[in-house]
């Protein structure tokens, strides 16, 4: 299955409150990339995507989906932030 790459930039309340959540949804989708230019809103965003991914690999492994689990892991490595 191919997936399509995202890179976001803006990391304020919508980011967090809805685009982040469905990212580890969509099985095609592959969050890349993060850029803010406010040093703050990056590092938050940061802590929201290492824990959203691991609380959801968490839960997938324990509905039986080590599947889900390692996507989301590596998706996890993959993702760079940029300021500016």
């Amino acid at each position: 299955m191919d997936r399509v790459k995202i890179g976001v930039v803006g990391l304020g309340g919508i980011f967090r409150i809805a685009h982040l959540p469905a990212y580890t949804e969509v099985e095609e989708a592959q969050l890349t990339a993060l850029c803010d230019i406010s040093e703050d809103a990056l590092k938050r965003a940061e802590r929201n995507v290492k824990r959203l991914y691991r609380d959801r690999a968490e839960r997938a492994e324990k509905d039986g989906r080590p599947d889900l689990a390692e996507r989301l892991r590596r998706d996890l490595e993959g993702i760079n932030l940029y300021k500016d």
